[in-house]
């Protein structure tokens, strides 16, 4: 194969639980080979659910928001929040356009947004999770169900 490809496989049929577990916690994988978006996702602990829980995944906590798409990579990202940083950026007030919000704070994991985007892909369809499909599909989930 091209591109040193020759070692992947189509993982939309593998579940989490098929990877993590015993010895093996952490996974590593390469989103977005334009921007090389390298994440590592850690089991810390598996839980029982408690009462009449009708989930597949649930996360309970993270750390940080998720850069927004096709902010160019980690240098890209490293700019945009430089130009957050400084409301005086001539950039400031087209960038905040541009992300679709009047603020944006890194700091921030919103767990009911990656809760929704995680029973999304189960139910509907992994490209579901981008942004612009997202917010889209929020407003005419009800009409689908």
């Amino acid at each position: 194969m091209e591109h040193g490809f020759d070692n992947w496989f189509d993982e939309t049929g593998v579940l989490l639980s098929d990877v993590l577990h015993g010895r093996v916690k952490t996974l590593s994988y390469k989103y977005d080979f334009g921007d090389s978006w390298d994440h590592l996702i850690t089991l810390e602990k598996t839980l029982p659910l408690i009462g009449n829980h009708e989930v597949d995944v649930l996360c309970l906590t993270g750390d940080r928001a998720c850069p927004p798409e096709d902010c160019g990579g980690i240098s890209g990202y490293e700019d945009l929040l430089d130009t957050l940083e400084n409301p005086a950026d001539p950039e400031y007030s087209e960038t905040l356009n541009w992300l679709g919000v009047e603020s944006f704070d890194p700091a921030i994991f919103d767990t009911e947004s990656c809760n929704t985007r995680l029973q999304m892909l189960l139910q509907y369809s992994p490209p579901l999770i981008h942004d612009e499909i997202y917010e889209h599909f929020i407003e005419v989930k009800t009409e689908l169900d």
